[in-house]
């Protein structure tokens, strides 16, 4: 996907579809999920230690070239109100899975008139990848991770031939810290 200077593209569409240009904002890094208790008649808090990460927000400062009567309006809400895959033009390779928290700049009126609005996005902790597809041989297959950070695996097996597969095993090894 090719995507142009302050496209993003959300659920199946572009937002040049619709007229509308961004800029973002994004955090450098999603927030700790922090694992703190405090004890009464304690200084301070018992701390279990952050491996995790809470969700991240993405904010898009937009605009729209087009005016807009009521009935596009409803199609730009409609389009934003499903969860799904968001895609920003200056990293195009990536997505994050993405809900659209309603934002009260979102009104007819600022896309009728071209006034600027907000688009704030509640996201996955870490930007995703597409699949990326590779043949499975006979034997052993090593499927390397590219990630920075420990990602829950998705793997999808797909039958091309026309013949059954009998004994399939798969094992699934987590990453070396050394490799």
């Amino acid at each position: 996907m090719e995507l142009k200077l302050g496209e993003f593209y959300f659920n199946g569409k572009s937002s040049l579809d619709f007229g509308i240009y961004a800029k973002y904002i994004i955090p450098f890094s999603p927030p700790k999920k922090l694992r703190r208790v405090n004890i009464p008649g304690a200084n301070g808090t018992y701390d279990y230690g952050t491996k995790n990460f809470d969700d991240i927000g993405i904010t898009l400062e937009c605009y729209c070239k087009n005016e807009y009567d009521r009935s596009t309006f409803r199609e730009v809400v409609y389009w934003l109100s499903k969860k799904g895959r968001l895609y920003i033009w200056d990293d195009q390779d990536k997505y994050y899975i993405a809900e659209y928290q309603t934002e009260p700049s979102l009104t007819w009126q600022n896309l009728s008139h071209m006034n600027p609005f907000s688009l704030n996005f509640l996201c996955e902790p870490f930007a995703y990848k597409d699949d990326e597809k590779a043949p499975l041989q006979m034997g052993e297959n090593v499927v390397k991770y590219n990630g920075t950070y420990e990602a829950r695996p998705t793997l999808r097996l797909y039958n091309t031939s026309n013949s059954d597969i009998v004994n399939l095993s798969l094992t699934l090894v987590e990453k070396e810290e050394n490799i």
